[in-house]
């Protein structure tokens, strides 16, 4: 019986600890600058700068949107969503299911469907799948590229609509 009271003691006391650092932590981790566009859009909060000259040259802004919980990159020129992204496809012409890598499902990708329009997309999904892909749109090249049978984990993109208005008129203002 003292065996189980010192163990039962124990745990409490690892979860009194992990609670009450987990506390300080998220207390630490409130973001202090927020991001608006040229018009006064709030944008989210800040959470990377990128650029080749950086600290002289911002390329790219990531924020926090807390009210759909993702994280939104902007190309800080023309204040759209970063053109890097890749939304993989299982047929030749980019039409069937879009999905996109695992490794991304906390942000949201733009997809321009040419005259059909923009689509915004993030993920729900999880675990991530071992999805054969016949073709990828570049969001850079703007175009549909079909490429040998590539097979890697991926997750179905959802579509989302997005609570800001795009492109973003630069430049930034940090607050």
């Amino acid at each position: 019986m003292h065996k189980q009271y010192v163990f039962l003691k124990c745990l409490f006391c690892v979860f009194f600890l992990l609670t009450v650092s987990g506390l300080v932590y998220a207390e630490g981790a409130r973001f202090q600058c927020k991001v608006y566009d040229a018009q006064g859009q709030f944008l989210g909060y800040l959470v990377d700068l990128k650029g080749e000259e950086f600290p002289h040259q911002i390329d790219w802004v990531t924020v926090y949107r807390p009210d759909i919980n993702r994280f939104l990159s902007f190309d800080t020129l023309t204040g759209d969503l970063v053109p890097e992204v890749k939304i993989w496809f299982n047929d030749v012409k980019c039409e069937s299911e879009p999905y996109i890598d695992w490794q991304g499902r906390f942000f949201v990708y733009k997809h321009t469907y040419g005259k059909k329009g923009v689509k915004y997309y993030t993920t729900d999904s999880w675990p991530p799948l071992p999805i054969a892909s016949f073709s990828l749109f570049s969001e850079g090249k703007k175009e549909c590229s079909r490429i040998s049978i590539s097979t890697k984990k991926r997750l179905p993109a959802k579509e989302i609509t997005l609570p800001i208005r795009l492109p973003a008129a630069t430049p930034f203002v940090f607050k």
